[in-house]
């Protein structure tokens, strides 16, 4: 992925968490904008560790990527913490992800233009190195609502709040409500 790539994703994100009246004022103290601020971050702190396993570059690109590298893990830990949003090292993000709200544990492969309201836990199932789950585009995950497991959901699923979802969805546009998690309509 290419630098122009990276920041056109984070722009594309920009736009979601932080409207046009408040582009020019000191909006740190908003949740959404420390959201966005840790999707950014994570996104750079990929993009150079990508950089960094390169061997093509010279001395002086090598030790740049490494401090960008460093400097960007710094960042997105301190973000993480300040939105209550945790996102893993290996997960992948699509998109113009939108998480609404903090509480949110992210450890998989989430598809293009996610929706993320709250209080969820997207990972394995607790066990080390153990697999996680890989949802598709356009994904709703509503409030409370857990993934777990090596697990997928089809594209333009909506996830009910407080479901528990543990098993495979593979058909797209269902509605996925239940603990455990089943289908009840489209």
């Amino acid at each position: 992925m290419t630098r122009e790539e990276v920041k056109s994703i984070i722009e594309e994100e920009r736009k979601l968490y932080v409207p046009e009246q408040y582009r020019r004022m000191k909006y740190s103290h908003q949740k959404r904008y420390l959201i966005w601020k840790t999707l950014a971050s994570f996104r750079m702190w990929q993009y150079w560790s990508e950089q960094r396993a390169r061997t093509d570059l010279g001395r002086i690109q090598w030790y740049f990527a490494k401090f960008a590298f460093r400097y960007y893990f710094r960042q997105r830990n301190i973000y993480c913490e300040k939105s209550g949003v945790e996102i893993s090292n290996k997960s992948v993000l699509g998109r113009r992800l939108n998480i609404w709200h903090g509480g949110v544990v992210i450890s998989g492969h989430l598809g293009d233009d996610c929706v993320i309201h709250g209080n969820n836990i997207i990972g394995n199932k607790g066990d080390r190195g153990g697999k996680t789950p890989v949802l598709g585009d356009r994904v709703d995950v509503g409030a409370g609502a857990v993934v777990i497991g090596g697990i997928s959901v089809a594209d333009d699923c909506i996830i009910g709040a407080n479901a528990v979802v543990n098993k495979d969805f593979n058909e797209n546009g269902s509605l996925i409500v239940g603990i455990p998690a089943s289908v009840k309509g489209k």
